[in-house]
C-alpha cells in the first residue's frame, strides 16, 4: 500500500537522506561532476531535516520509504504567495513507476493547505527526465534562469510554476 505523510521528529532522518543521496546519484549521473556526487552521503540532509521535519513529506510503499519531498515558502520578492517544492527525490529502482505522482500531489496540497496561490521549483537543465516529469504534473516553464554552484562548477537551473487556484 502507497502512503504519504509528513515527517516527523522520531523518524529515521538518515533514512530520508539515504533516498536523497541515492536519488541524487543517479538522477544527476552524467550532468553533475561525478567526483562531487561520489561524496554524496546520506548525512548531508540531516541538519536540514531536524531543524523543520514537518517541511518534509514521505512516501512509503508497504513499510519501505521510496521518496520524500522538502517544500516551503518561495523566498523571493517576486514571489510573494507561493510556495516552493525544494525537493522531490524518488529510490532510483522506483523512478518512472508513477510513485513520484502522488507524491508530488500531496506537496501540492501541503502548500495549498498553507495558503500558497502557486507553487514554483527550480530544475538542473540538463535533467530532461525531471522536467517531463514537472511538465507532465502541471507545471510551466517561467523563462527565469540561475546559475548554482556544485561543487567548483557552475550550473543553469530553469524555473517552473503552477498555480494553485
Amino acid at each position: 500500500m502507497l502512503s504519504v505523510r509528513v515527517l516527523t521528529a522520531q523518524d529515521h532522518f538518515d533514512e530520508v537522506g539515504q533516498v536523497y543521496a541515492e536519488s541524487w546519484k543517479a538522477s544527476y549521473k552524467g550532468i553533475l561532476p561525478q567526483h562531487y556526487l561520489d561524496k554524496m552521503t546520506h548525512d548531508r540532509w540531516d541538519s536540514t531535516l531536524r531543524a523543520n521535519p514537518d517541511a518534509s513529506l514521505v512516501l512509503y510503499l508497504d513499510d519501505k520509504l521510496i521518496g520524500t519531498t522538502l517544500t516551503g515558502f518561495a523566498l523571493t520578492p517576486d514571489r510573494a504567495g507561493y510556495g516552493e517544492i525544494i525537493a522531490i527525490y524518488l529510490l532510483p529502482e522506483y523512478t518512472g513507476r508513477g510513485y513520484g505522482k502522488p507524491l508530488m500531489k500531496a506537496a501540492l496540497a501541503k502548500l495549498s493547505g498553507e495558503g500558497c496561490s502557486a507553487v514554483c521549483l527550480w530544475a538542473l537543465s540538463q535533467n530532461t527526465r525531471a522536467e517531463k516529469f514537472y511538465e507532465h504534473m502541471g507545471f510551466s516553464r517561467t523563462g527565469k534562469k540561475l546559475m548554482e554552484l556544485y561543487g567548483d562548477e557552475e550550473f543553469e537551473l530553469t524555473e517552473f510554476s503552477i498555480d494553485l487556484a
